[in-house]
């Protein structure tokens, strides 16, 4: 349908000698129905990303601003990313609307939203927007920030560059993936500049206040958070595809695999074990005090007693 529906908008437009590149479009609605819960299934929002590859300034649902993604919320709420409103210079906005496509609020954040996959969960946490309670969590590229959920105020605002994941544990404690970094030597969110000597910090953040409990350089982002348990992981391998052949001379100058599992104590961030190979697994999977490593010919089980 939304293939169908961007054919019949170029018809249209070309009947005015227009094309859809450059084309304001107006999009009323984004549900395929009133009151629905999950606006994930609406073809409106395939829609907008399909007439944006074009070049097309697409508006919706009345609110001035060209939607770049979009991260589905509980109780039937969505939030998007926004671009700013067309032909302006605008910073990018969080925008949260109720079941119904209801404009509940917006808030402008200070840098461009970083990369993610909506709030659900990923290897180094859940982001760039999460819900957690009564509180809606975003970050951007420098700026970590905490809004009420039902207002839209912030409560507060923690600069940090190269936030790549948020982590909560079961006594809701906020956990954070960041950098040691600065917006001039930070070039993707989840790639760091190693020329620029930035390094993984793991931040323990009190939620109500965003008050740092502890910072903590673990070598390496968390990967894995359940209770007491904080695994952070380095690894790295120079042929993962087993398809690189590299000739006798350059074999010696090229950086040896290696893996380092670090576990993190939770009241103050220190180290409490690392465990270290030199070889690097193509998956690594934790379980609380096991630890599953998945190598190209070979599966290894670690487990440890824990009080």
């Amino acid at each position: 349908m939304p293939e169908y529906v961007v054919q019949q908008i170029a018809l249209a437009l070309n009947k005015h000698g227009k094309s859809i590149s450059g084309s304001r479009i107006l999009i009323l609605g984004l549900a395929y129905k009133p009151d629905v819960d999950d606006v994930r299934e609406s073809p409106s929002i395939e829609l907008i990303d399909k007439l944006d590859e074009l070049g097309a300034l697409v508006d919706s649902h009345r609110l001035r601003v060209e939607i770049a993604r979009i991260f589905p919320l509980d109780n039937g709420r969505a939030a998007f990313e926004s671009a700013g409103r067309p032909g302006r210079r605008a910073g990018k906005t969080v925008i949260v609307l109720d079941k119904s496509n209801k404009k509940l609020w917006q808030a402008a954040l200070t840098y461009n939203v970083s990369t993610g996959d909506g709030g659900r969960e990923s290897q180094f946490g859940a982001g760039p927007c999460v819900e957690h309670g009564d509180t809606l969590y975003v970050f951007d590229q420098a700026v970590l920030g905490a809004f009420d959920l039902t207002t839209g105020n912030a409560r507060w605002r923690l600069p940090s560059v190269g936030v790549v994941g948020l982590f909560f544990d079961g006594q809701n404690n906020l956990y954070v993936n960041t950098t040691t970094g600065n917006p001039d030597d930070i070039k993707y969110s989840r790639q760091i500049d190693v020329t620029q000597s930035t390094a993984a910090v793991l931040l323990k953040i009190e939620p109500a206040t965003g008050k740092i409990l502890w910072r903590a350089t673990p070598g390496g982002f968390v990967s894995y958070l359940s209770g007491k348990f904080i695994y952070a992981v380095q690894s790295y391998d120079p042929n993962p595809t087993d398809q690189e052949v590299l000739n006798d001379s350059l074999v010696d100058l090229q950086k040896k695999p290696y893996l380092r599992i670090v576990r993190i104590d939770p009241q103050n961030g220190r180290v409490l074990w690392d465990h270290e190979q030199d070889r690097c697994p193509v998956a690594l999977q934790f379980d609380q005090n096991s630890i599953e490593l998945i190598f190209k010919r070979e599966v290894q089980v670690l487990k440890y007693l824990t009080l």
